[in-house]
């Protein structure tokens, strides 16, 4: 699973008033030499998302009794540490955590759920004498996926009564990232986090029909015919129909009459098609399937180590002998994810 690093350290990262607060030398600090002891309030002004921040570091120079404290938003939510967990925050000095407090407990704020951050903070100056300076604010943080979040699959596996609690959130990322999403990446043909721009050279076959090797296609951007590898002649998105998630595209002379016209000129790999499949906003059907390949897989985990037994459910209670208590659900699981998955794998590709 990889990480990365938003990192706040130039004038234009802040948002700041010019009155009580610049940007000099380096660092953020209050406009002096008579410093003012209202804590000047900073935001950021860039977000993140993830779903894991697991280290947090401040660059901070202070002196005296001058200090820096902060607000951390999850989404719109303000959060401070309180001294013994984090609650939310009115947005005030007064509810804001040290840097020391921010940097102790920030893995402890996780909850498993995809969100965007940023942060507020207040330089505060004990007698007006001194100024605090802030450097940098740099937040490492797990790269995740926008779909799929660690919470909906304890909240799925409780649905069978199979306590996750043995398996960490981070175990649990490790194999939605580096198995089940590259796994179904290879079932459908393309990547899930980001929308694809696919360019394709089909053959015309003199009918009214092409098949696209892939399923699920969100936008035909262009459609002509090439000769000899060179730029033949456009064919006009307004007489096709994309039929997006079977992958066809589909010639029409007259949509409102709905008859046909064979434009597709007979030729080998004489059309170029380019366009768009996946995006950000996983499909529903798309997002459960991967639901319950991930949790076959975690079932398949816990059941290695219970072995054989009995699971009961509601008052119904079942033997599933040695092959493990789990092992029908997990049949189950896989069979319902992979009907979902079934319209955008193309069986055949190419052209018909």
């Amino acid at each position: 699973m990889s990480t990365s690093t938003k990192t706040y350290n130039q004038e234009t990262d802040f948002s700041f008033n010019a009155s009580d607060i610049e940007f000099s030398s380096g660092a953020l600090r209050l406009v002096g030499p008579a410093y003012a002891t209202t804590n000047p309030s900073f935001t950021t002004t860039a977000t993140f998302s993830t779903e894991e921040i697991y280290t947090l570091l401040f660059s901070t120079t202070i002196a005296g009794s001058d200090s820096i404290t902060g607000v951390l938003y999850r989404g719109t939510s303000p959060l401070y540490w309180d001294g013994s967990a984090w609650s939310t925050s009115d947005e005030t000095y007064a509810q804001s955590s040290t840097v020391a407090d921010l940097t102790t407990n920030i893995s402890s704020l996780n909850d498993e759920e995809y969100n965007t951050y940023s942060f507020k903070g207040f330089l505060h100056s004990n007698d007006g004498s001194t100024t605090p300076a802030l450097a940098s604010i740099a937040f490492n943080y797990y790269d995740s996926i926008s779909f799929l979040p660690v919470s909906s699959v304890r909240d799925f596996l409780e649905g069978y009564c199979v306590t996750s609690t043995i398996l960490t959130a981070d175990w649990i990322r490790k194999r939605r990232d580096n198995f089940i999403i590259p796994y179904a990446e290879r079932l459908l043909g393309f990547d899930l986090a980001e929308e694809n721009t696919i360019t394709e050279y089909l053959s015309g076959k003199e009918r009214e029909i092409l098949m696209l090797s892939h399923k699920g296609v969100t936008e035909l951007v262009s459609l002509e015919y090439v000769r000899g590898g060179d730029y033949d002649s456009s064919i006009g998105l307004g007489g096709v129909i994309l039929i997006g998630d079977q992958g066809i595209i589909k010639s029409v002379s007259n949509i409102s009459e709905g008859r046909s016209s064979t434009i597709f000129r007979k030729g080998t790999r004489n059309i170029k098609a380019v366009y768009k499949v996946g995006d950000v906003a996983v499909s529903a059907d798309i997002e459960e399937a991967l639901l319950y390949l991930l949790c076959e897989q975690l079932l398949g985990f816990l059941g290695a180590r219970t072995g054989g037994g009995s699971l009961s459910v509601q008052g119904f209670t079942r033997n599933y002998g040695s092959r493990g208590k789990y092992q029908d659900i997990r049949n189950d699981l896989k069979r319902q994810a992979m009907g979902l998955l079934k319209k955008y794998i193309s069986s055949v590709t190419g052209d018909i």
